[in-house]
């Protein structure tokens, strides 16, 4: 069990932290966006602007707290040899400890939330060849903007992403994707990155294709 206190990531002391409900201000966290709708975390930045890398996620669960009604994810991480948590609502992360006033609903919250809607029935039951999900590498900062800097393409080749030119919720109609449209810039050609919720596609010319496509339908090498 964690000792009920926030770490001083200089010195690796403990100093008294307020429970979740009653955190501060949110902290940028880096995090990778998974293929199956997993969102990892792997680094952090503290109130001093030190970056802290994450070794490993021991433990994820959903919780929600019964005092706002709100709900999120609470993350079990590893650091520096120590243990904290990080506490995920919406775009938006916390360090802190678990509240008295929080509850786990567990692994039946955890089924019906990857599955609640038929999303994941829709998505299979109408795969469209043009449509390619992709692993993420994004910043979600303070404010509640996320940043995407990398993706990988579904051969494993990653590409880093040079600028991100703007942002939109708008549609492809020929990929049948629907959400957040980021126009970005990747080795010197613009393309399309869109995000539905925790999910991450490009388009692509059908499956197998193994390069990336830039706005006007050609490939990235």
């Amino acid at each position: 069990m964690l000792p009920q206190g926030k770490i001083n990531w200089i010195s690796g002391e403990l100093i008294v932290m307020p429970p979740i409900d009653q955190a501060d201000q949110p902290i940028d966290v880096a995090v990778i966006f998974q293929n199956d709708n997993k969102v990892i975390p792997v680094s952090f930045w503290t109130p001093d602007d030190e970056e802290v890398q994450i070794d490993r996620v021991a433990e994820i669960l959903n919780a929600a707290t019964f005092k706002d009604h709100g709900s999120g994810s609470r993350y079990k991480v590893l650091a520096r040899g120590l243990a904290t948590y990080l506490f995920r609502i919406g775009d938006l992360w916390y360090e802190g400890r678990p509240s008295d006033d929080m509850r786990i609903p567990g692994i039946h919250t955890r089924r019906a939330g990857a599955y609640y809607g038929g999303k994941k029935i829709i998505d299979k039951r109408y795969d469209n060849p043009f449509k390619a999900p992709v692993r993420v590498a994004a910043v979600c900062y303070a404010i509640g903007d996320v940043t995407p800097y990398a993706f990988w393409w579904e051969n494993g080749e990653h590409y880093e992403i040079d600028k991100v030119i703007g942002q939109e919720r708008a549609a492809s109609v020929r990929a049948g994707i629907i959400g957040l449209r980021y126009a970005i810039c990747v080795r010197g050609r613009e393309t399309y990155l869109y995000r539905d919720d925790d999910c991450w596609y490009m388009e692509r010319r059908g499956k197998g294709h193994l390069h990336v496509l830039d706005v006007h339908g050609r490939p990235i090498v």
